[in-house]
């Protein structure tokens, strides 16, 4: 809260510079609690995806009734469009978790391209398992003390903004 005006206060970032931004550096917390969001955005998506699969599924047992016709073709256009939306979304989200993961790595002092290297182990069969380590790291690994090549650390700027702050 803002004491001066009692008003909330908002962070200075948009969102579209909190989840795409592919410069800069991002330290844990916002690292794990902004993928955290992106989960739970992607697990809703999925479930109202799955739940209209579920209908559409319903809706093709076809009779030569009428109303089974009009339900059959509602519930595959619904099923489409739920389809088509949840292919959007899911794009979008993996672009912000890999917008994530690059600022995580910079916070680290390693590029970004770096996380190619994190999904392609996610693919090789029989090392698989170092996938999940690699992303624990992430999320564990306390990011490079002060200024880096990718920029100011944001430690150091969150304190330097609550200081002033109580100034």
């Amino acid at each position: 809260m803002n004491t001066k005006n009692n008003e909330p206060e908002y962070s200075k970032e948009s969102a579209k510079e909190r989840y795409f931004s592919f410069t800069g550096r991002l330290n844990r917390q916002p690292y794990f609690f902004r993928n955290l969001s992106l989960v739970l955005a992607n697990l809703i998506i999925t479930f109202c995806f799955l739940l209209c699969l579920g209908y559409l599924g319903i809706g093709l047992s076809l009779d030569s009734d009428p109303i089974s016709v009009f339900t059959a073709i509602f519930s595959t256009v619904l099923g489409l469009a739920i389809f088509f939306i949840s292919f959007i979304f899911g794009i979008i989200i993996t672009i912000s978790q890999i917008s994530l993961s690059v600022r995580r790595l910079h916070d680290l002092n390693y590029s970004g391209w770096w996380i190619l290297g994190i999904y392609l182990i996610f693919m090789i069969p029989f090392v698989q398992f170092l996938g999940p380590i690699a992303i624990i790291l992430l999320v564990c690994l306390k990011g490079t003390t002060g200024r880096n090549k990718y920029g100011e650390d944001p430690l150091v700027e969150e304190y330097r903004d609550y200081l002033n702050e109580i100034e």
